[in-house]
């Protein structure tokens, strides 16, 4: 008889819906913070604890999954529109059903000692080191699939940038260029790039400079290109806003990128699919 520990059950599934809520930003592209995804996580975390039901099984456990999934989506990402939500939602509850699925395989077809699966959840009774290195060889299958099936945006769309902060704000045009996929390597939330002079009124230079020390919403991105490698100081706003013509999808978790390689008068931003993606 397996014996489960409570502190053991909420510590594992904590991490494993850290990592599943970042696939499915990943996968969906959506701009999110790692607050949200915490307090995201801890729900679903919770949420294991029917484990401990024995009814608990059949319909009962599908329903209880996707209202804890469409808990989670919620609190991970910002609302924009019920079909948004619905699409993020079902996004979450299939990859959690592939993990799900994958780890009921492993304990049918090799019994791995410390391995159960029961109602649908997943408790391991294994080194912290052996899940986290599986945990990121998944993550890091899925973001290569990612980059794979990547869309692209659709042509003859105006794209605008709108960006508040401080109660400052900027409306800036916006170029789409597919080969632009800068992201951050953590959140995987997007990058966009900005004329410098863009954006000085909203965040003064010597914050972004490599000799000050950053507030917390700056972060230092890596970058490769054709013309060489480096280090982009990037902010988040407190809003941002994606224009697609006559739509507005709201894109607040973003980073805003200042950089003087912009030079061209036809636009102020740079985007890449990871944001065009969301606009219908």
């Amino acid at each position: 008889m397996t014996v489960i520990y409570i502190d053991i059950l909420l510590a594992l599934n904590l991490f494993i819906d850290y990592v599943l809520l970042l696939s499915t930003a990943r996968v969906l592209r959506l701009p999110t913070s790692k607050g949200r995804l915490i307090g995201a996580a801890l729900i679903g975390a919770l949420s294991t604890l029917w484990i401990l039901f024995p009814f608990a099984q059949g319909w009962l456990s599908t329903l209880w999954k996707l209202a804890s999934a469409a808990a989670m989506v919620r609190a991970a990402f910002r609302f924009q529109g019920w079909r948004a939500f619905g699409k993020q939602t079902v996004t979450l509850f299939l990859i959690s059903a592939l993990f799900c699925g994958l780890c009921y395989a492993a304990w049918t077809l090799l019994s791995p000692p410390g391995l159960l699966v029961q109602n649908g959840i997943v408790y391991f009774d294994v080194p912290p080191l052996t899940l986290l290195l599986l945990t990121c060889l998944s993550y890091g299958g899925l973001c290569v699939f990612e980059h794979l099936t990547r869309k692209r945006a659709a042509k003859g769309r105006r794209y605008r940038v709108e960006i508040l902060d401080d109660d400052l704000c900027v409306l800036l045009e916006a170029m789409y260029d597919s080969g632009h996929s800068l992201c951050d390597s953590f959140s995987g939330a997007p990058v966009i790039l900005v004329k410098e002079k863009a954006v000085r009124r909203l965040q003064p230079l010597y914050s972004l400079s490599s000799d000050a020390r950053p507030p917390g919403n700056v972060r230092f991105i890596p970058y490769q290109s054709i013309g060489g490698d480096g280090v982009l100081a990037a902010f988040r706003p407190s809003r941002v806003t994606l224009y697609a013509d006559d739509r507005a999808v709201d894109i607040s978790g973003v980073w805003i990128a200042p950089t003087t390689a912009l030079r061209r008068d036809e636009y102020d931003a740079l985007i890449g699919a990871a944001l065009t993606d969301l606009v219908p």
